[in-house]
Parts: structure tokens; C-alpha cells; sequence
């Protein structure tokens, strides 16, 4: 989710400075589809070519969630490591960034995100479902085509991992 809000707002800025179509796509460049613990995976999309983004079972605010995590023992010296340092906590909060950054509730920017739906299960103890509910709020406040899904009684890694293995219920 991160990086296509970095990319929404590359692709703005680019934009801006376009003179026409052929220079706004020569200014285009790849963007970071995801990341998987603070490291970024280069992709070679461009957003408008992203039709729906799925979010599942998302750490969307690491700052908010410093308190649970610290009580399920990963403590702050552990996180801060494993994201880069404690001041990018906030920065890799898409939550945050949505909520305190005046450029991602930029109507232009918003015009560029594709719509975002978000799958969580009410039994993830590891990222509570709140987190989905808080992070599609603050984009739906600010004017991002936003939705959450919960799925009852599902944990962390159901909708993606267990679920599909062993098929024995189609998540709708």
C-alpha cells in the first residue's frame, strides 16, 4: 500500500510537469508494487494500469500498532531494526501518511489511486482487524474509493494461505 501511494504521488508530480501524453509517459517510471518487512520489490506497472488494490491483513499503522506489538514481544528496538530506524515507523504507516501529509489527500493525487479493498479477519491476533477498519476509514474521509472486508473468525493468514490449501471454503 505504501509504495502506491509513493508511486500516486511520483505520478502527480509527473503529471504536473508534463507538457504532453508523450512526456508524461517518457516521465514514467516503475514503481514499488510492495514491500515485505520495510524492503521494497521493484514491479513494472504503472498505477494506471492497477485496476482494484487488495490489501491483506496489514500492519497500516506500524506507530499505532507499537503497543501491540510490544506486547506480543516485539519490542520497539526490534521493529525500529527490522523497519529501518524508528523514525521511518511513520513513513511506512500508510495510515499516517493518509491522516498527516497534505499531498496524499490531494484530489489530483486521489484521481490516480485505484480503488482499495482491504481483507482482514477478526481472530488475527497478530494485527488486530481494527487496523484494516481505521486504515480504509482515513482513505474513504479522504476520498479514496475504499472498502473493508472482514471475514469472522479468521486469523492472519486464513484468507490467504490456509483457506486456499485446503479450499474447504471459498471466501466471498
Amino acid at each position: 500500500m505504501m509504495t502506491l501511494l509513493f508511486k500516486a504521488r511520483e505520478e502527480k508530480e509527473a503529471n504536473e510537469q508534463a507538457q504532453n501524453e508523450a512526456e508524461k509517459a517518457a516521465s514514467s517510471s516503475s514503481f514499488l508494487l510492495s514491500h515485505r518487512h520495510g524492503t521494497p520489490t521493484k514491479a513494472i506497472y504503472k498505477l494506471s494500469q492497477i485496476k482494484t488494490v487488495f490489501g491483506v491483513s496489514g500492519p497500516y499503522d506500524l506507530v499505532g500498532l507499537t503497543k501491540h506489538f510490544h506486547n506480543k514481544g516485539l519490542h520497539m528496538p526490534m521493529l525500529a531494526a527490522i523497519m529501518g530506524g524508528r523514525e521511518f515507523l511513520g513513513v511506512l504507516s500508510p495510515t499516517r501518511l493518509v491522516l498527516e501529509d497534505q499531498i496524499y489527500r490531494d484530489p489530483e493525487l486521489i484521481k490516480l489511486f485505484p480503488p482499495v479493498i482491504l481483507l482482514h479477519g477478526t481472530a488475527d491476533e497478530c494485527v488486530p482487524h481494527q487496523i484494516a477498519i481505521d486504515f480504509a476509514k482515513a482513505l474513504f474521509n479522504a476520498g479514496y474509493n475504499a472498502q473493508v472486508k472482514l471475514y469472522e473468525g479468521k486469523t492472519h493468514t486464513d484468507p490467504i494461505i490456509e483457506d486456499l490449501l485446503y479450499a474447504e471454503e471459498v471466501l466471498h
